[in-house]
């Protein structure tokens, strides 16, 4: 997991970093509106929070925290920018800023709740690489310690190839 938000977070920081250098052409040049110049920056902090939030949201409902995931990511983040909007704000980029901090925000209840479950998350690895190395699948409150590629044995779904 700790790796997984590492490289999610270095991916997002660099398409942040990215969005933020490329505000300036993006404004001018995709759409015709130098105004958007400073929002398009300020988006940058929702597109490096959005990696990492959304990795962590997805991870608490593989944890089985699936009514925080939900929350988290689908209802607690936007509602922060229409607080914002209720509080006065009216331009694009104190929106757009207030939606970035909510991602990040989020992103961090993420964490904290990770961080409360960690002896519950640490015995759970354990039990599936003690399956694991057994050789034996496992099913431990929801959660198979088989490859998904081992959880149906229809033949329609071994048939299936990826196109990429």
């Amino acid at each position: 997991l700790i790796i997984g938000v590492l490289r999610a977070t270095a991916v997002g920081a660099a398409l942040g970093l990215l969005t933020a250098l490329a505000a300036r052409i993006l404004a001018f040049q995709v759409f015709n509106d130098p105004a958007l110049a400073t929002p398009l920056m300020c988006g940058a902090i929702a597109v490096s929070g959005m990696a990492t939030t959304f990795t962590l949201t997805a991870a608490l409902a593989g944890a089985g925290r699936t009514t925080s995931a939900q929350f988290l990511q689908n209802a607690f983040w936007p509602a922060l920018p229409v607080l914002s909007l209720m509080l006065g704000a009216r331009d694009a980029t104190t929106l757009v800023t207030a939606m970035g901090v909510a991602i990040w925000i989020c992103g961090a209840i993420a964490l904290a709740i990770f961080a409360a479950d960690h002896a519950r998350f640490a015995a759970a690895e354990e039990v599936i690489a003690l399956s694991k190395a057994a050789g034996k699948p496992l099913l431990a409150h929801g959660v198979s310690a088989r490859a998904p590629s081992q959880m149906c044995d229809r033949p329609l779904f071994r048939r299936i190839q990826n196109p990429f």
